[in-house]
This record gives C-alpha cells, structure tokens and sequence, in this order.
C-alpha cells in the first residue's frame, strides 16, 4: 500500500513539475513573440520618422553657437509632426520586456520626438498657422548615430536568436 502511495505522489510531483516547466516555456516564448512584435513595430516608426524620407516628419542640421561649439537642431512642423503612435502604446509594456539600458536610450530618444511633436502642435498655433518646433542636441550626441545605435537594439529583439522559442510560424 506504500509503494502505491510513494508512486501516486511521486507521480503528482512529476506532473506538477512537467507543468510548470511547460507553462513558463509557453509565457517565455510569448514574451518573445511580444518583444519581437513590439521591436518591428518600433523599427517602422522610426522608419517613417526619418529625416532621409521625401517627406520627412524631422529636419537635421548642423549649428554652431557662439562659443564655436556645433550643434544638431532636430526640427519639426505643425503639418507634419513626428509619428509617437506605436511608442505611446507600448511604451508601458517595453519597460517590462526589453533591457534596462535599452529601455532608457529608446525612452530618451522619444522624448525628443515628443517634445517636438508636443510643441509643434501646441494649442498657440491658429488654423492654417505653420509652426516650427525644434530641440537642440548637444555635440556628442548625434541624432544619426543615436537613431542607428537604436534600430541595431531594436533589430536584436526584432530577430531573436533562439527562433526555436517562436515556433514554426514565425
């Protein structure tokens, strides 16, 4: 009668056991899924917010101040502003999913973009009124190499090296 006892438990402990290590494989690869999803969405907005567009959302160019220090000004208009709408809705869950530091150079970069975009579309502009919105971006940090050092973040998450986690329709 024991050795019955010691299987039915032994066997309760495997399968609880199985899954467990079933369930947090699952959630892991939908983390996965997520991020990547979450990635590729982040990467197309950036794409469309590129100053090398026809038309782009932002203007790049090169300053130099008084002190003969050079500058970036990142510009923007009331007619195009830059496009936040994929970064507004997964910002929350970005913080959960990527690396801290990648997380805080992301978040940086688009407070850039809504400053400009906030600004360029203030409640002070009439209708019809173009507005002009700009940030200035010291020398050390260059909009596009701070642009590049994210989409190569992004296309990390974007494609993931474990491709087994995302299944075979993936």
């Amino acid at each position: 009668m024991s050795e019955v006892v010691l299987a039915a438990f032994l066997g309760a402990v495997f399968g609880a056991l199985a899954t467990f290590v079933i369930t947090e494989l699952r959630e892991s690869r939908q983390r996965m899924r997520e991020k990547c999803g979450l990635a590729r969405l982040l990467l197309a907005e950036m794409e469309r917010n590129s100053p090398d567009r026809p038309e782009p959302t932002l203007v790049v160019k090169e300053t130099v101040d008084a002190k003969d220090i050079r500058h970036e000004v990142v510009s923007t208009y009331t007619e195009s502003p830059p496009m936040l709408d994929s970064w507004r809705e997964a910002r929350t869950r970005l913080a959960q999913l990527l690396k801290p530091q990648d997380f805080i150079a992301l978040a940086d970069y688009y407070q850039i973009l809504e400053t400009l975009s906030d600004n360029a579309t203030s409640h002070n502009v009439k209708r019809g009124e173009q507005k002009h919105s700009q940030v200035f971006i010291s020398e050390e940090q260059r909009w596009k190499e701070r642009t590049e050092d994210l989409q190569r973040r992004l296309r990390q998450y974007a494609k993931p090296s474990r491709a087994w986690l995302l299944g075979p329709d993936s």
